[in-house]
């Protein structure tokens, strides 16, 4: 069922860079690595994509998953929130469902990803759900060792 979604998905970022393993996605920047990972619902068919930003210099990863970003953001709920919790409750693999889906990771999704790579993107998201920033990113921005435009 989500071989359909992983490959459209899979049209959508390879042209922006990034990079397929499975259902995760990765493109690598100077500063930093962004993922996007396609989450299963254990108990349904539900799913959810979910993009995080791993910065190099907190750590040594070269292929990290979204689950050791240093800041990650489920992006599905910005693409339509009536019908965000049916898509991670039940998903029916329908081309209305790949569509939001793709429509999220465009709107929503890649802009996220750059804008968390700046200091006011941090403290926009740290503002908007703390949970989501990792402690280790708040000490290093504010002890210097990192460094954001």
């Amino acid at each position: 069922m989500t071989k359909i979604l992983c490959r459209r998905i899979a049209t959508v970022l390879e042209p922006l860079g990034f990079l397929t393993t499975g259902d995760t996605w990765r493109r690598n920047h100077a500063i930093a690595f962004d993922v996007a990972h396609l989450h299963l619902a254990p108990y349904s068919s539900g799913v959810t994509v979910v993009v995080g930003v791993y910065f190099k210099s907190l750590g040594s990863d070269t292929n990290p998953i979204v689950d050791k970003c240093h800041v990650a953001h489920r992006i599905i709920a910005d693409a339509d929130e009536q019908g965000a919790d049916r898509i991670a409750a039940e998903f029916d693999d329908s081309e209305d469902h790949i569509r939001k889906i793709e429509r999220a990771l465009v709107t929503s999704g890649v802009p996220w990803l750059d804008t968390v790579k700046t200091q006011a993107g941090i403290a926009a998201e740290q503002a908007r759900d703390a949970a989501a920033v990792a402690p280790a990113l708040l000490d290093a921005m504010r002890y210097r060792v990192i460094r954001l435009p």
